[in-house]
């Protein structure tokens, strides 16, 4: 009787470690795969971030490029104009108000790109920098949308430049954004002008402000444990000196010259 009772005892107690041990490997397994989802999220959403970043940096070193190649072709369309010729002069101006449209199009995007950078860093501890695109960076597009009303003006009142207009102004999916030439032209310059407004709100949003006093604060205390180190690594080297400046005379050595300490 006693040696079975003792059989069932330790049968026991190996059933229960054994229970214990699973357990405690499902408790791991859980754990390393939350890891890892988290790890998964972090690299995804850090891919996204540098994406943005990277599309909105190209982006804005495009957009120069649109205005000055636009007002370009105004100017040959004011050419073309002064030499009646008629059909070059509305291909000109055609091309000036597709790169205006790419304008638009670009300053666009990168305002939808700012909202979702900030957006994806709010609240994450990260190294990223401010989003680094600001409308100051970006050339003014006022004076070519000026300079497009004008000259397609001077087309439209002259009646033989007029009739190559009639046929031209409906011409479809010309400009990005827009019905036809017609509606491109007369509606560019409102068309900017709100993706301009769109990117200053996506970039002095409530969430900008914050995420950018996250990254300041971060940048600070960076700066701060920089000096911390550099503080902690001269004292450290002052007590040096200092200790081989007793063990020297403990042992009634003479120090050698670059035992002894600086005046400071």
């Amino acid at each position: 009787v006693v040696a079975t009772v003792t059989v069932i005892v330790i049968s026991g107690s190996i059933k229960g470690s054994r229970a214990s041990g699973i357990e405690n490997d499902r408790t791991k397994d859980a754990n390393e795969a939350e890891q890892r989802k988290v790890l998964k999220e972090a690299e995804t959403k850090t891919s996204h971030v540098k994406s943005y970043l990277r599309s909105s940096l190209t982006l804005a070193a495009e957009v120069p490029e649109c205005l000055h190649t636009a007002s370009g072709w105004l100017q040959t369309a004011e050419r073309e104009y002064r030499a009646n010729a008629f059909a070059p002069f509305w291909d000109a101006v055609e091309q000036a108000a597709i790169w205006l449209g790419d304008y638009n199009y670009k300053v666009k995007e990168i305002s939808g790109k700012a909202h979702y950078y900030y957006k994806e860093l709010d609240g994450c501890a990260h190294t990223f920098p401010v989003f680094p695109v600001s409308i100051q960076s970006l050339p003014d597009a006022t004076f070519v949308i000026s300079e497009l009303r004008r000259i397609t003006r001077l087309g439209q009142t002259n009646f033989h430049f007029a009739n190559i207009w009639e046929h031209r102004s409906t011409r479809r999916e010309i400009v990005a954004g827009f019905t036809t030439l017609n509606n491109a032209i007369s509606n560019l310059g409102s068309a900017i002008e709100d993706s301009v407004s769109n990117l200053r709100d996506s970039i002095s949003s409530d969430l900008a402000r914050v995420v950018e006093e996250q990254i300041k604060t971060r940048d600070a205390f960076d700066s701060s444990r920089q000096e911390l180190d550099k503080s902690i690594d001269a004292i450290d080297t002052r007590l040096l000196e200092q200790n081989r400046m007793l063990d020297n005379i403990q042992h009634k050595r003479t120090p050698k010259v670059k035992d002894i300490p600086s005046k400071r």
